[in-house]
């Protein structure tokens, strides 16, 4: 019987060996049948008569094995590029309107960069475009997973011979861009480490290689390389930054540091923060004290770096976030000590929302404000603002989303006190935590002792003044500022305030609607009432902020403002502003007489109501009505920054689409244009044009009389001015322009190139500047002859206005 169970034994660990083998060669999808062959055999042999006999190391050892399965399905493959010159951007990170899908991997600002296949596989498609990933190759490696390459310089031509597929296919389509070319039946293969394209900069530049990941076994889900490739690829022992938190109130009964308005702490860089740990070294072991009460959600500014290469400048997002509770609700007790708050104290430990960047769906990867906040993001400067609150429905969280609490709302009671760590980490798992202690309180902190310890390594207390220390409350994020450095201020002063005191300035908060007084001798006992009641006020940035919320002041749009108790004699005056209630997905009139629509998309888990306010107030002279601001210009900010929303303004008798005219934002020294698609809604013709995360929009119908700017480059006005010498090589004979048009941009499909009389597509449009047209037959790929020939281009912008450039040259003789 023994020699039986022995065999046994020998059989089932040849059975866990050779399947552990196949998982190394077996794709992606074949995982899970793999595994559960595995644990059919371990069921089999542990049911088998006399199973007693077996000894516990032999089952102890199967089950090690079959932990090690999953592993070898994540098994190393190779570094793509023949050099390491670290990374640029990571998976995920923050992208105006997609999360990026890949890494980005620096080529020591050089293009032509050798780029290898990671492991055996085959070439499956060529693609080329103007502006976006440039030239990519897409991979498809035996171990089941997809890989792209972008912004190439070039194909592998001399083995695989891939480029003259590229000029098979322009030849073909007798354009240069864009090109998809499928290869798929094609068999072309390539072994693990060889060659087969060259680094660039096509598409968005500077130069460097863009690494993608898919999951070829159906899902189509994007994959973290970093997951993939080797642990020494990512060579970095930098610690993740954690700069700043915006704690934002949910509604005008929440406070932050006495105001119900988003403000931004700073925290202040730790002398010594070590690898893995935290600086914690204020009052409490606290980097940052807030006061707060009601409910909020927070933000978190985060970005990685990578100091071990010295001239690596690059910001990236971060592999993990994460915000948890390390100390559950206690209250101060009549003898002055902290006790635990009741039944909230479990709350201890608990994790209020995580993000873990491994993978991503094609659809989430597409809604980059599930990750970020859209409005104080932005690419430059690591300016990464984490979301630690999901606004979607439970049923559409993304994988990257890995623990979530109450959506991430926080809510915390007066008297009590409660402390959270937020801990991030790059995928080496360099960590940094900081350590927030939130007091419930409505008021403002009290100043700081500067006689005793600064809080924290992180911020010192809100000062009570108005003007703040360095390191203390960084600014109100209430009237968040427009990215556009142009933009027009946070807060829109009427024009005659300057000559009357009385008149409040207007703040559009997440929240509330602020009436603003300049602090002063007259303005300090000043009241402004609304539909009865005296507003409640706070001192912030030199100002008196009276505020109310938006439902009621819509209810009864207008303000008495009293000076009376500071200015003898002077009655108290009325003034009104027009607010608008927008529903997502319904077209609003946001002018009077209609001359102005808006529609925001409705998004999961922002179906509460936009707020829309015109910016200025004006005197309320018995009139039944609220004087409206001028008809042709739409000036209004928002209740919260806008996403995915469309302006639309009234077509005025005989405009059409594609004419002169166009929707344009207005800023103090130049207009933008956003479009002149004509739409019909209800029964009207609207011009309508996209808007995406702003604050505040000021826009007007205006007309483009100016034709684009079409100039040829220095380089190649000096070639054509003598007899021009061809290269062999037939892509090294192109001539240049500066081709822009700052009105309406250049219709890039109304670009027109001829070369002896005959149009050719030869040619390609980068960056929305740089034109560059070829001096070859694109059909046959023969240089120009010697003797006289004739270059001519036309471009034409989005308003239909033309410039033409012409040149007669001559092409030397060999």
């Amino acid at each position: 019987m023994i020699y039986i169970h022995v065999l046994l034994m020998i059989i089932f660990l040849l059975l866990i060996c050779s399947l552990s083998l196949l998982q190394l060669f077996s794709p992606v999808k074949a995982k899970r049948s793999v595994i559960m062959k595995i644990l059919k055999a371990k069921t089999y042999l542990n049911s088998s008569p006399g199973r007693r006999f077996v000894p516990a190391a032999i089952i102890l050892a199967a089950n090690l094995i079959l932990l090690c399965v999953p592993v070898l399905a994540a098994e190393d493959i190779l570094f793509p590029l023949k050099i390491n010159d670290s990374i640029s951007a990571t998976f995920c990170e923050y992208r105006s309107n997609h999360l990026h899908a890949g890494l980005d991997l620096r080529t020591k600002r050089r293009t032509g960069i050798p780029v290898v296949a990671p492991s055996a596989g085959r070439v499956v498609n060529l693609y080329g475009d103007e502006n976006g990933y440039g030239l990519m190759l897409t991979f498809k490696a035996d171990n089941g997973l997809i890989y792209k390459f972008a912004h190439l310089s070039a194909f592998e031509n001399q083995a695989l011979e891939l480029m003259d597929m590229v000029v098979a296919a322009r030849a073909a389509s007798e354009r240069r861009f864009n090109f998809d070319i499928d290869l798929s039946g094609k068999n072309i293969f390539a072994s693990a480490g060889q060659v087969i394209a060259y680094s660039g900069d096509t598409g968005a530049g500077p130069p460097h290689l863009h690494f993608e990941i898919t999951d070829g076994g159906g899902s189509g889900d994007i994959m973290n390389p970093l997951k993939y490739l080797p642990v020494e690829s990512a060579m970095d022992n930098t610690p993740v930054k954690i700069v700043s938190a915006v704690f934002m109130p949910a509604d005008e009964n929440s406070f932050i540091e006495g105001k119900p308005i988003n403000q931004i702490f700073n925290f202040k860089a730790a002398s010594s923060t070590a690898a893995g740990s935290g600086s914690g070294s204020g009052a409490g072991g606290a980097d940052l004290s807030v006061n707060a009460a009601g409910r909020f959600t927070i933000l978190v500014r985060a970005f990685d770096e990578n100091k071990k290469f010295a001239d690596n400048e690059s910001k990236t997002g971060v592999y993990k976030i994460q915000l948890r509770e390390i100390a559950g609700p206690q209250k101060i007790s009549q003898g002055g000590k902290l006790e635990n708050s009741g039944a909230k104290s479990s709350s201890a430990g608990k994790v209020i929302y995580a993000l873990g960047f491994d993978a991503a769906g094609r659809g989430p990867s597409r809604s980059p404000e599930a990750v970020y906040d859209m409005y104080f993001s932005n690419i430059s400067a690591g300016n990464f603002y984490y979301k630690m609150f999901y606004e979607g429905a439970a049923a559409d969280q993304p994988a990257f989303v890995e623990a979530v609490n109450n959506g991430g709302m926080i809510d915390i009671g007066e008297g009590e006190t409660r402390v959270f760590e937020i801990s991030a980490s790059d995928y080496l798992n360099n960590v940094t935590k900081k350590i927030i202690r939130v007091s419930g309180s409505s008021e403002k902190s009290k100043p700081a002792d500067l006689s005793a310890a600064v809080i924290g390594a992180g911020v010192s207390v809100a000062p009570p003044k108005s003007k703040a220390k360095k390191g203390a409350v960084k600014k109100s994020a209430g009237a968040r500022k427009t990215k556009a450095g142009k933009a027009p201020s946070k807060s829109v002063k009427n024009k005659t305030a300057a000559a009357e005191s009385n008149i409040p300035t207007i703040e559009y908060a997440d929240n509330v609607i602020l009436f603003k007084l300049k602090m002063s001798d007259r303005t300090g006992s000043a009241v402004i009432a609304h539909a009865g009641k005296n507003l409640k006020r706070f001192e912030h940035n030199g100002f008196y902020c009276y505020y109310t919320g938006y439902e009621k002041f819509v209810s009864v749009p207008e303000i008495t403002v009293d000076m009376s108790a500071t200015s003898a004699g002077e009655a108290a005056k009325k003034y009104g502003l027009k607010i608008y209630k927008i529903a997502p997905g319904n077209f609003t009139e946001i002018s009077s007489g209609g001359n102005y629509l808006i529609n925001i998309d409705a998004t999961a888990g922002k179906e509460n109501p936009v707020y829309a306010g015109e910016n200025y107030i004006k005197p309320v002279d018995g009139a039944a009505e609220v004087a409206a601001g001028p008809e042709k210009i739409l000036d209004i900010s928002f209740s919260r920054p806008v996403s995915c929303a469309k302006i639309y303004s009234r077509v005025s008798a005989g405009a059409a689409s594609g004419g002169r005219e166009g929707l344009y934002l207005l800023y103090q020294k130049t207009n933008v244009f956003m479009g002149n698609a004509v739409e019909a809604v209800n029964g009207g013709r609207y011009f309508a044009a996209q808007i995406r995360n702003t604050k505040r929009v000021k826009c007007s119908v205006m007309a483009d009389e100016k034709p684009p700017m079409l100039k040829i480059s220095k380089k190649s006005g000096a070639k054509l001015s003598r007899a021009v010498k061809l290269a062999v090589k037939p892509d090294s004979n192109f001539i240049s322009f500066n081709l822009t048009d700052a009105e309406t941009g250049i219709n890039r499909a109304k670009i027109k190139y001829y070369l002896d009389g005959a149009e050719s597509g030869n040619f390609e449009f980068f960056s929305g500047w740089l034109l560059n047209c070829y001096l070859y037959d694109i059909k046959t790929g023969a240089n120009l002859k010697p003797g006289e020939h004739k270059i001519k281009v036309t471009a034409t912008d989005n308003s239909g206005n033309i410039s033409v450039y012409e040149k007669q040259f001559k092409v030397a003789g060999k």
